[in-house]
């Protein structure tokens, strides 16, 4: 019996300490930061998620066109020189703490006259909980994606 409730005991603990979240939801970070490495322009900058992205952004070979910020305050102080923000985000398995998380985020960016450009990019499939959202800056003509 002891043997036993050890084993399952060793493997619960296993799974859940290097599980990022469970067999459904993933987190792909890695496909997230080459995506905003090869789509972001000299004229664009990036927030969020900043052990992620300086991690993934060593790894690849990829010249990144954009200026990294760490945090959208970071980011609000220079905002108006920019064409398009990308908000890397993780989604929360609630959708309500999500949402007010994005909403506070596009609000800081409407101030500074940034507004969403389409649908978020998920990463880690359907169920993904990586996200990138892009803004234009509606001061800057042709700041839509090609």
């Amino acid at each position: 019996f002891f043997v036993l409730y050890g084993f399952v005991a060793l493997t619960g603990s296993f799974a859940s300490i290097f599980s990022t979240t469970d067999a459904v939801h993933k987190e792909d970070y890695h496909g997230m930061v080459q995506y905003v490495l090869k789509n972001a322009r000299t004229s664009d900058a990036v927030f969020g998620l900043s052990p992620q992205f300086e991690y993934y952004r060593r790894m690849f070979k990829i010249p990144f066109h954009g200026e990294y910020f760490p945090t959208i305050d970071a980011f609000l102080i220079h905002a108006r020189s920019f064409r398009r923000v990308w908000l890397l985000d993780g989604l929360n398995m609630h959708p309500d703490v999500s949402f007010r998380n994005y909403e506070t985020n596009r609000k800081q960016l409407l101030k500074v006259g940034f507004v969403p450009s389409g649908e978020a990019a998920r990463f880690g499939g359907k169920e993904g909980l990586v996200v990138v959202y892009l803004f234009n800056n509606l001061d800057h003509v042709g700041g839509g994606v090609e």
